[in-house]
């Protein structure tokens, strides 16, 4: 018998064939999980790597240009903390680090070092029980008198696990994103990062400093003041 039960946008049907899906994603998502935390997966590397000496220099000149921003923007009263946050935090990091070895992580987010906790233990389905012991264990009511007993058991026995175990492939889900980006930002940035945050950079810089100037034409002459025309 099927069991129906909502969920956010959809409806699934609870079925023995719908746990033995959820049970084979946990099993994915736990070997996924696996390979991250063990270093065996790692994200994609160009095959070129960039020039050092290319991109220690383009290090240096955005150092500056992020210096001159900071600078300007104080002079315009705005806040030049605020108006760096809106670059490329891995960028920023990386150019403005003076550890060389590794790029100082301010995400809030830790790898797990074991494996995630599953909910399983409070699922009256426990790894050393199933389904089908269930239904053993209740031959003996399989008959007129209690099989709505029986079907109401099963049934809520089913929804419990399947729910088990959806938590458990959210919460490995969430555990390799976690782990993913924490790689993530441990990474150096390409060349071709460092340059598209220089272009940025510096049109902003160009437009604080057409406001500077704007600012200075403004003012008015010190009274005696002969300005050639």
């Amino acid at each position: 018998m099927a069991v129906c039960i909502k969920e956010e946008k959809f409806t699934m049907s609870v079925k023995p064939g719908h746990l033995k899906i959820l049970h084979v994603r946990v099993q994915i998502w736990e070997q996924i999980w696996e390979e991250v935390h063990d270093g065996k997966y790692q994200m994609p590397h160009s095959s070129l790597a960039d020039p050092p000496a290319v991109k220690e220099l383009l290090r240096s000149e955005l150092q500056l240009l992020l210096l001159s921003l900071r600078q300007q923007a104080s002079r315009l009263g705005s806040d030049g903390d605020e108006i760096m946050s809106q670059y490329n935090p891995r960028v920023v990091r990386y150019v403005l680090s003076t550890e060389r070895q590794q790029i100082p992580d301010s995400t809030p987010c830790t790898t797990p070092t074991n494996r995630p906790e599953s909910s399983r233990s409070s699922s009256r389905l426990s790894s050393n029980s199933s389904i089908e012991d269930e239904i053993e264990a209740l031959r003996h009511k399989l008959n007129i008198t209690h099989i709505d007993e029986v079907v109401s058991h099963l049934r809520s026995l089913l929804i419990e696990e399947c729910e088990v175990l959806k938590n458990d492939v959210q919460l490995l889900q969430e555990s390799v994103e976690l782990a993913y980006l924490k790689q993530k930002n441990s990474m150096e940035p390409t060349l071709t990062e460092l340059k598209k945050e220089r272009r940025l950079i510096k049109q902003d810089l160009e437009t604080l400093n057409l406001e500077d100037e704007s600012t200075c034409t403004d003012e008015p002459k010190p009274d005696g003041l002969h300005v050639p025309s």
